[in-house]
């Protein structure tokens, strides 16, 4: 079952945007989730194997995915995870490589309908034998795109990896030089979350080795500085500075280590800048005198 109570302020927001968008209409067949490897069902001890998680709609809408996996952890690791083009827009919750068993949950505001990828997981084999990979069928979860939350029917589809020493050991880790998509970070505040305060919002998609962190950085200087940078959780980010005085830098970091960083200046006006203000005033007021006094010169010669 969907735990929709910790996802509240996600939920209504996607849902709303549901019932913005419309509601697809009931398809007969249940909606799919099964597994994929390019490398096929068999490996060798020592390698690093791609999986990949696949949802099929089956024609029906969906906003929000929730998936428990158990693996045989005596033959399996979890290396790493990629989510790069994953068709989940926002994960609300990604467990860490070395947890088992391994959850997520994710939402598709606006809803999605076809075919597509999930998530990829890296598994390195550890010894031979038969190792499965499966869904927790009660523990896994999609929801309609309906504005009301509505559990889809969903089959499941698990998988099974023959691991023998006479297989190639090679390893097989994609590379990924490029960084995070742009994004457009955003400051807004709300009296009803976080006490009023003012935070930052950010999200982004990596299309490679997928989104490992944000760090942000609050600074009155217009450039970043290294060891100022704290790490964030996306989508929201409390401000210290609730003056909007300072510049805000908000870094998208990939799994790879690419970085990308979106800016923020700031909107309040700075006690420091008040001294440039100041000169400018001051440089207005000493032009418009000369500059009276010119036309004053002037109409005198010309009228006298």
């Amino acid at each position: 079952m969907f735990q929709v109570t910790s996802f509240k302020f996600y939920i209504i927001v996607f849902s709303l945007i549901s019932m913005l968008i419309g509601i697809s209409p009931k398809s007969a067949e249940a909606a799919k989730i099964f597994f994929n490897s390019e490398l096929g069902d068999k490996a060798g001890v020592g390698q690093v194997i791609p999986v990949d998680i696949l949802l099929d709609t089956q024609r029906e809408s969906i906003n929000a995915v929730e998936m428990k996996i158990r693996y045989a952890k005596d033959l399996l690791r979890p290396v790493s995870f990629s989510d790069g083009n994953s068709l989940i827009n926002l994960w609300v919750e990604k467990t860490n490589p070395d947890q088992e068993p391994l959850i997520f949950r994710g939402i598709v505001p606006g809803g999605y309908s076809g075919q597509g990828l999930l998530l990829r997981i890296y598994f390195e084999t550890l010894g031979t034998g038969r190792a499965a990979v499966e869904l927790d069928p009660i523990l896994t979860s999609v929801l309609l795109n309906d504005g009301e939350g509505t559990a889809a029917r969903v089959s499941l589809a698990n998988f099974a990896l023959d691991i023998a020493r006479d297989y190639s050991s090679e390893k097989l880790l994609e590379t990924d030089t490029y960084p995070p998509e742009s994004f457009q970070p955003v400051i807004a505040d709300d009296a009803t979350v976080f006490g009023g305060k003012y935070f930052v919002v950010f999200a982004t998609q990596d299309k490679g080795s997928g989104m490992d962190h944000y760090e942000v950085q609050e600074n009155i200087k217009a450039e970043p500085e290294v060891g100022k940078w704290r790490l964030a959780g996306s989508p929201h980010h409390v401000l210290n500075d609730q003056n909007l005085e300072s510049y805000v830098f908000v870094k998208a970091v990939d799994k790879s280590g690419n970085e990308r960083i979106e800016i923020i200046p700031p909107k309040g006006v700075r006690y420091g800048d008040w001294g440039v203000y100041i000169y400018w005033i001051f440089v207005f007021i000493v032009l418009l005198v000369l500059i009276t006094r010119f036309l004053k010169k002037l109409y005198n010669k010309i009228y006298r």
